[in-house]
């Protein structure tokens, strides 16, 4: 209701253009934003955030059930393989590295670095590039920190409309 009188109402994100209209007239019955696009809508219109949860929690029921949480992940055995999905939420390349890459990734459960060694990091660089990433690789238990030394990056290509990562290189 306070986006129609607000003159903001859309059923669609988008170049949909809102017309001018009296506000003298009968307001008219309208559904709600679902969940999905309220989240989307706060996401990327306007908060940058999602307030009231994670994006993953929409996405986790659409994954295939060997994609692990990452929560999952500090619970695994050092050198076991794990696939993972999140969004990325920094990517750094410190220099004197010798061309790693690290890429903190979070779901609904928490936050995991990465380790994208550079022949990896350039094969996959395009997918990594995305807001949300499916990763594949191994669990790197060291120093009481776990990483995942990434293998392979897949894309979730539908979902990838989102910007929320800091990039520092």
């Amino acid at each position: 209701m306070a986006l129609w009188t607000a003159g903001l109402y859309q059923r669609r994100f988008g170049t949909q253009m809102v017309l001018p209209f009296s506000l003298d007239h009968n307001i008219p019955e309208m559904k709600d934003f679902t969940n999905y696009e309220k989240m989307l809508f706060e996401y990327s219109e306007t908060l940058g955030i999602y307030p009231n949860g994670h994006i993953m929690e929409f996405l986790r029921a659409k994954l295939k059930p060997n994609i692990v949480s990452i929560s999952k992940v500090y619970s695994m055995n050092d050198g076991v393989s794990a696939a993972v999905a999140g969004v990325t939420v920094v990517r750094q390349r410190p220099r004197g590295k010798d061309g790693v890459v690290f890429i903190t990734i979070s779901d609904e459960s928490g936050n995991l670095q990465l380790i994208v060694w550079p022949t990896v990091y350039d094969k996959f660089r395009l997918a990594l590039s995305n807001s949300i990433v499916l990763v594949h690789g191994m669990i790197s238990k060291r120093d009481r920190t776990t990483n995942l030394i990434v293998s392979h990056v897949e894309q979730i290509s539908h979902y990838n409309m989102l910007n929320v990562s800091h990039d520092w290189y």
